[in-house]
């Protein structure tokens, strides 16, 4: 029964093992080496240590994946994962737009390959100092609202964070976020300059590959600059699993301690 014990303590101690994190920091041009970077859409000029992204290719109105500039593959194909949360930070400098108008609107979000969650910053209008942030959920890469037909089983949008002060053209700002899913649904918070805000929505695959992502809106003369990104993942079974997976190594046990009991007849 000692061995039994020691056995249980050592899966214990793997399982939670496996949810140590430890935050890692890229700056702009380390991300030009990191495995599983890409561009989708254009490759980034260089300035300074940071990644600058001109006018491009035009994004499309109500699709968040059309206008990414930057993805980061953050966890692999695991299909016995059933937990994982995600910690991020964007580091940005708002640029003037190539048609000196002021637009700015990123789009970052978490995509399983065929939906995502994100959240956008924008301005009110014209770049003006005054802004809000969205959180919201979307199937296959469409920014949806609530009640929308394409809409997945409970899908919430895209929610409002009002009464953000917008950065001034040539500020750089942290833009934070915690994705934490499982196999029933997906949660996203985010915080910047002082506000925040938070939603839960339908689950994204956690199984399947997952990347994080720059977008930008439905404006050809966006123009973005990446200082850093970090990023911190935990990957661990739920308590269920670990519960199970004990009573399992228990069960077995005794079974085996039955069998070692001599026969006194």
């Amino acid at each position: 029964m000692k061995h039994l014990f020691k056995a249980l303590v050592a899966v214990c101690a793997m399982s939670m093992a496996s949810g140590v994190s430890a935050t890692v920091i890229y700056s702009g041009v380390d991300l030009l080496s990191t495995p599983g970077v890409t561009f989708p859409t254009q490759p980034p000029a260089m300035s300074g240590q940071s990644l600058f992204f001109s006018g491009g290719p035009l994004g499309v109105d109500g699709r968040v994946d059309r206008g990414k500039v930057l993805e980061i593959v953050v966890a692999q194909q695991d299909s016995n994962r059933d937990f994982i949360e995600i910690n991020t930070t964007f580091n940005l400098t708002r640029l003037d737009s190539t048609a000196n108008n002021g637009d700015w609107d990123p789009y970052i979000g978490l995509s399983d390959g065929s939906h995502v969650a994100y959240a956008r910053l924008a301005d009110v209008s014209g770049g003006s100092s005054n802004g809000f942030g969205v959180v919201g959920s979307a199937d296959g890469g469409d920014r949806l609202v609530a009640g929308d037909q394409n809409c997945l089983p409970g899908c919430v949008g895209e929610m409002l964070i009002e009464g953000v002060t917008y950065p001034q053209i040539g500020t750089s700002l942290d833009i934070s976020f915690i994705f934490t899913l499982t196999d029933v649904d997906t949660s996203l918070s985010l915080s910047y300059l002082g506000a925040s805000g938070s939603m839960t929505g339908p689950a994204l695959n956690l199984t399947e590959e997952l990347s994080i992502f720059l977008a930008r809106d439905n404006e050809s003369n966006e123009q973005h600059l990446v200082n850093s990104v970090s990023l911190d993942v935990t990957t661990a079974p739920e308590p269920t699993t670990t519960a199970l997976l004990a009573l399992g190594l228990i069960g077995a046990g005794l079974g085996f301690r039955r069998r070692r009991v001599p026969n006194s007849l």
